[in-house]
């Protein structure tokens, strides 16, 4: 960045233009008063083919207290390349934020700033009822929800006095780690409001209530770790021959087993007998677990493969846990009801892990997908009673297309495998034994930015079947992702928003690709190519931004579009022109004034790349 200049002049911001590739330095006198407006506008131009020259000046008129003052002027020359508002972004940035700008009219007065010289203390208090915090912090609008440590006065009561301007805050506060707005029962973050006048309204003070505990157990009772008294469980009396013990129980209430084994995560899933202790209870002790959790299973050895899920029966959606507690004991049970049919498990065996949502379906489901779930790492099982009879079963990968994965096919079925239940006799296939490969799990990922879009889906050459079948990806906001394990190999790809018409609307177009995104996957693992894109905003309405008519004496206040506004001079509203004016304004919000000393920088965005100005607003957006 250039050094700043400061020039003095009690009338008006006067700023010599320096118009290059590499940068532009910019100077505002505000008011009487010595303020820099600092803005580079650097050359660095992208792949895609910009070679404008960029040049800024001073917006004509003075700095004043007002809300909607022109700040700056930016234009572009000798250059062909017009800038769609689809792809163009401009971004500010002063010392407490980065503010993007947005595309509006300004109101034909200008609107007035509250009054500076109004403000008021505001204290806010979090009561610790209970939970005795260490440390207590505050986070709110005012700081940019940066943390601020409270003050204990020793009760339990804390607090923070912070003075405000006129305005709407919002907070939240955080005790040793814990979220204390969720703590005090509120769904979401209190405020406060500092009106014109100075007067605090609102809610500045929570309460935190620690819940009473509940007793362990009932006085007189055994419990899992000697005596009950006083409602706590007690050490049983020391014995020197007697360890701390981690039991896994499983009760066979059939008493029809005759061979069940255990594995889980203390034991890298390796099955081992479980002792039978009699009356259809079979247990295996450890003393060396250490604190923690471990999730475990059981099976009963029926000579399959696999053996029949035993937590399924007992109704388990997912595997049982074991908790160790820090004296080294724990109790998990599996408690299997009597069957009023054979049990039988089905799996699925992924070796790679490449899938992620396995379904099984038969004649026993009347075809319906049932949800199987993972008995170990790259193991799925399904577990139910059957009667006698004849059963065709399959199972899919669920990636979001109409029928899925067909994973029979992969795993050497011509057609559905088959099991026979007569009498304690079956026989058939219970296992889907799929081939190993070396895969690597990659995300892709559409950035939607200000589309709005409803269901975007995937499409391409992924295996397994390689046909651009459509499959559902996730959203977190305004991100969609899909993640599958791919072999090494080049795979092109797209994705569409599912908008109703036959082809949906092509994403990768808006997002600038003439061709197929591509991703290579090397043997090694490593990922090139383009496993991510972004769709900018294609809607010219959106990108402009009208804001409601009215000014400052209307009934109704003047509704800004953002805090920072860019008025075109041209009448193309689709693209920045070569020497079409842009003039930015404040947009509602104080940026540079009579009374705070200014200095910001600019850049420029399109499709996403920096054409000019501070590349550090790229880190600090």
């Amino acid at each position: 960045m250039q050094e700043k200049k400061y020039i003095e002049d009690e009338d008006k911001g006067v700023s010599p233009v320096i118009a290059t590739i590499l940068m532009v330095a910019i100077t505002v006198v505000l008011a009487g008063v010595l303020y820099v407006w600092a803005s580079e506008l650097a050359g660095n131009q992208t792949d895609f083919g910009t070679f404008n020259s960029y040049a800024v000046e001073d917006a004509p008129g003075s700095i004043t207290g007002a809300i909607s003052d022109p700040l700056v002027r930016m234009s572009f020359a000798s250059g062909g390349d017009d800038l769609s508002w689809s792809f163009l972004e401009i971004k500010m940035m002063n010392e407490e934020r980065v503010i993007p700008c947005k595309v509006g009219t300004m109101p034909d007065s200008q609107v007035d700033a509250p009054d500076r010289d109004i403000e008021a203390d505001v204290t806010f208090t979090v009561i610790d009822d209970g939970y005795d915090f260490t440390a207590v912090s505050l986070s709110a609008s005012f700081n940019g929800f940066s943390s601020a440590s409270m003050t204990n006065d020793g009760t339990g009561t804390w607090t923070l006095t912070v003075t405000l301007a006129p305005g709407d805050y919002s907070w939240s506060a955080e005790g040793d780690g814990e979220d204390l707005i969720s703590l005090s029962g509120m769904s979401e973050n209190p405020s406060v409001t500092v009106s014109d006048e100075g007067v605090v309204s609102g809610e500045n003070s929570i309460t935190v209530t620690a819940p009473e505990p509940e007793p362990e157990c009932v006085t007189g009772d055994q419990c899992a770790s000697g005596v009950c008294t006083e409602n706590t469980c007690q050490d049983a009396p020391d014995d020197e021959d007697e360890n701390n013990q981690v039991i896994f129980r499983v009760i066979d209430q059939g008493n029809s087993f005759t061979d069940i084994q255990i594995k889980g995560e203390f034991n890298e899933w390796i099955q081992e007998p479980m002792t039978a202790v009699g009356n259809g209870v079979w247990e295996f002790v450890s003393t060396d677990l250490t604190e923690g959790t471990y999730e475990w299973g059981a099976v009963e050895n029926d000579g399959s493969d696999y053996g029949i899920w035993l937590p399924g029966l007992a109704s388990f959606s997912s595997n049982p846990v074991m908790t160790v507690d820090a004296d080294g004991n724990g109790l998990s049970t599996v408690d299997v009801p009597v069957s009023t049919g054979t049990p039988i498990s089905f799996f699925v065996n992924d070796p790679s892990s490449q899938y992620f949502d396995i379904e099984i379906k038969g004649d026993f489901s009347n075809w319906a997908l049932w949800q199987m779930y993972e008995t170990e790492p790259g193991v799925w099982a399904y577990t139910l009673s059957l009667d006698d009879g004849t059963y065709e079963w399959g199972a899919v990968e669920n990636d979001g297309s109409e029928f899925g994965v067909w994973l029979p096919t992969p795993a050497g079925f011509s057609s559905n495998p088959t099991i026979t239940l007569s009498a304690d006799n079956k026989q058939g296939d219970l296992l889907l034994n799929l081939p190993e490969t070396v895969v690597f799990p990659i995300t892709f990922t559409v950035v939607d930015d200000g589309n709005n879009y409803q269901d975007i889906e995937i499409k391409g050459e992924l295996p397994p079947d390689y046909d651009w079948n459509l499959r559902n990806m996730n959203s977190d906001g305004n991100t969609w992702t899909y993640v599958i394990s791919l072999q090494p190999g080049t795979y092109e790809w797209g994705a569409i928003e599912n908008d109703g018409t036959e082809w949906g609307i092509w994403l990768p177009g808006l997002a600038g690709f003439s061709s197929n995104p591509t991703v290579i996957i090397g043997n090694d693992g490593s990922v090139s190519g383009d496993v991510t894109f972004t769709v900018p905003d294609q809607n010219p309405n959106d990108n402009y931004y009208t804001m409601n008519e009215g000014d400052s004496s209307d009934s109704e206040p003047f509704q800004f579009v953002a805090d920072c506004v860019i008025v075109e001079s041209g009448s193309d509203s689709t693209a920045w022109e070569a020497n079409e004016i842009l003039t930015i304004y404040e947009g509602g919000n104080q940026i540079c004034s009579s009374w705070n000393e200014c200095e910001v920088e600019i850049s420029v965005y399109y499709r996403g790349k920096l054409i000019a100005g501070d590349s550090g607003l790229n880190q600090l957006y």
